[in-house]
């Protein structure tokens, strides 16, 4: 599915630059898309994957790149499955945290390290499951819940997007405040 015509001609109505419907816009719509749905953590964004770890170690690493979209990480855990027990909740430590009091390193953490996920677990698991937000596709099969939702938001901040590569600041700052203003919408539309 291509960009919604109607959004294309919204932010046309706005701007008055049909002349960019080809090459601009299009892009602006793509952009303040991502940048709308990277700007809250919306529940509609949330989705999961089981990686298999493939291994007994307890220290072990994850490549991300299997990840659909990856925007920011929820949460890690071993996958909930009936009847299997209390399932493992991993925190996510930074490089100075890793270590307790006594000089122990802790257990049933993860660290993000570029796209690979470094974990150390108390015991061995055989999948890890990474709960994460995700951007929405606006390259090959455009889908937004906040274009099909709140058009208006993504028409705003397109256009001042526009408006900012053309040289019109003024407009541009006018229509990324009405998108600002238009977001706390989406909030609590989405509480």
């Amino acid at each position: 599915m291509a960009i919604p015509a109607q959004l294309i001609n919204d932010v046309v109505t706005i701007t008055g630059r049909a002349d960019l419907t080809n090459s601009l816009i299009p892009t602006a719509i793509q952009q303040a898309t991502l940048k709308e749905h990277a700007a809250d953590n919306y529940d509609r964004d949330l989705t999961s994957a089981v990686i298999p770890t493939n291994t007994d170690d307890l220290k072990f690493s994850l490549n991300m790149t299997s990840l659909t979209r990856p925007r920011r990480i929820q949460a890690v855990r071993e996958p909930l499955i009936l009847g299997a027990g209390e399932i493992i909740l991993f925190d996510k430590l930074s490089s100075e945290d890793l270590f307790d009091y006594f000089g122990s390193e802790k257990t049933n953490y993860y660290l993000k390290a570029g796209s690979s996920l470094n974990i150390t677990a108390a015991r061995s698991v055989a999948n890890i499951e990474i709960l994460y937000y995700q951007y929405p596709d606006v390259y090959i099969d455009y889908q937004s819940w906040i274009a099909d939702a709140y058009p208006y938001v993504i028409a705003d901040h397109a256009a001042s997007i526009v408006f900012k590569s053309i040289g019109k600041d003024d407009e541009a700052q006018r229509f990324r405040a009405n998108a600002v203003e238009n977001r706390l919408l989406i909030a609590s539309g989405e509480i």
